[in-house]
């Protein structure tokens, strides 16, 4: 994903300092807006997430780690901190409706190609346009 963002913003903005640093800044919100940090957003960033490799990713890691019928001891005093479950964990990070793991890894997979094949358009895109001149 990084590396196909990179190859992308390269391809357009003819200064590498300034795609990497872009880059750097723009997986940063993608990761944040994965599900983990950042629970509830409004429509419009919820709509952009659905772009992100790491949403999907992050999503197939919860759902993979967390069964719902996994069941969890729980030792401390207060009943808040604790959960008893895989569907609470999933309920407290905000990912009870998010599909199963096979669905996420394939959202993953078709973001992934996706990324590369755009990345790999305007790079050509690119030479074949400073070739003509």
């Amino acid at each position: 994903n990084g590396e196909s963002i990179g190859i992308m913003l390269n391809s357009i903005v003819m200064h590498s300092g300034f795609s990497v640093n872009m880059i750097n800044a723009f997986c940063a919100v993608l990761q944040i807006l994965a599900g983990f940090m950042a629970n509830s957003m409004p429509k419009y960033l919820v709509a952009l997430n659905h772009l992100s490799p790491q949403m999907y990713a992050c999503r197939a890691l919860a759902l993979s780690q967390f069964p719902k019928d996994q069941t969890f001891e729980c030792d401390g005093a207060s009943p808040l901190i604790c959960q008893h479950d895989g569907e609470e964990v999933l309920d407290m990070l905000g990912l009870t409706d998010v599909g199963n793991v096979s669905g996420n890894l394939i959202g993953l997979a078709v973001c992934c190609v996706a990324y590369r094949a755009l990345s790999f358009s305007l790079l050509r895109y690119r030479i074949t346009r400073q070739s003509r001149f």
